[in-house]
């Protein structure tokens, strides 16, 4: 067998042995898999993954390759979620011993927010520390069982999409036209007997609320929504009803969106679990994009909207990166081949 033709093998079989058995891969299984590869090339900085990574999520995220002989194209981007129950924080008081607390969103490994920059709460100085820290784009995390009386669905950690004004809080995801994104998540009201909805979404939405002089970040040039949630909830905060699709609110009726089937709502009781399958269009989705949940309607602007235990999957985009030109011959030593998953 010629070089060629081992060098051909060995990527077949590599690329097998790292194809998912279903769309949906949980963020810890793809990257436990993922640090089995050790790229040669001091450029390709996707791999491999420590378990330190997967705690930071976004902390050195990889860029995605562009060009036939590439170096990364300098934008981060993910091909999965990060700190899905938003348990992962650098924020000095986790304990949020007030129950809940507004936090930067550079202390949430994964997320960010479109929230405007205001102060943090419910730290006090540890140690000599700074304590709270002003201007900050804020993601509001509740501690379980404290806040409201309110429970996670996963761990002791969720969020609330109505912190001091309703936002859209995000990842940011690598796309490609026609991909097929399979997700879950769990929604709830944050008051008993009362609904709230929010929207699962590609891009900040346009006319987010200012908090006083602070503004919202701007919306996006790019808007595709995947699955609405309405959650009712009766006196005692269990969920009582679901909903994905044929309500209105303010004159707005709310369907399935397009792209999205097998879109299914149910009662899981303390929260509404929200699941589907949504198909990107087969031209100008490719990139970057910001995929996040945007609050609609809650108890007020500064309350509603709890989230947690939230699922996304891709299959993974693979390349060779800057072996994918590479050659050879029977004369020559065996050339490196450098294969980058991201996924």
């Amino acid at each position: 067998m010629n070089t060629h033709m081992r060098i051909f093998s060995l990527v077949i079989l590599a690329i097998l042995s790292y194809m998912p058995i279903t769309p949906l891969v949980s963020i810890q299984h793809a990257y436990a898999e993922e640090t089995q590869i050790q790229s040669t090339d001091s450029n390709e900085s996707l791999y491999p993954l420590s378990s330190a990574d997967i705690q930071r999520g976004i902390d050195g995220v990889r860029s995605i390759p562009t060009t036939s002989n590439p170096t990364g194209n300098g934008v981060q981007g993910l091909r999965t979620y990060a700190n899905t129950s938003f348990e992962n924080s650098t924020f000095a008081c986790w304990t949020l011993p007030q129950g809940w607390a507004y936090i930067n969103q550079t202390k949430m490994q994964g997320w960010s927010t479109a929230h405007p920059r205001i102060t943090e709460t419910n730290c006090a100085p540890i140690n000599g520390g700074p304590g709270n820290e002003s201007n900050a784009r804020v993601i509001e995390i509740q501690r379980t069982g404290v806040s409201n009386g309110n429970t996670a669905f996963h761990g002791t950690k969720f969020a609330e999409l109505n912190a001091n004004v309703k936002t859209f809080i995000y990842q940011k995801i690598c796309v490609s036209n026609s991909d097929v994104i399979a997700f879950t998540f769990r929604h709830k009201a944050l008051d008993g007997s009362r609904h709230d909805i929010m929207e699962f979404s590609f891009g900040i939405p346009a006319g987010l609320p200012n908090d006083g002089a602070q503004t919202s970040e701007p919306g996006d040039t790019y808007y595709r929504p995947m699955m609405y949630a309405r959650t009712t909830t009766d006196a005692g905060k269990n969920t009582i009803a679901v909903a994905h699709t044929g309500f209105t609110h303010n004159a707005v009726n709310y369907n399935t969106p397009s792209g999205t089937t097998g879109a299914t709502s149910t009662d899981v009781g303390f929260w509404g679990e929200y699941s589907g399958t949504h198909t990107l269009p087969a031209s100008g989705w490719s990139g970057v994009k910001n995929l996040g949940f945007a609050a609609i309607l809650g108890t007020s602007d500064t309350g509603g909207n709890l989230l947690d235990g939230i699922e996304v999957g891709l299959s993974p985009i693979i390349d060779f990166g800057t072996s994918r030109d590479t050659g050879g011959n029977e004369t020559s030593a065996p050339p490196s081949i450098n294969i980058r998953i991201n996924g």
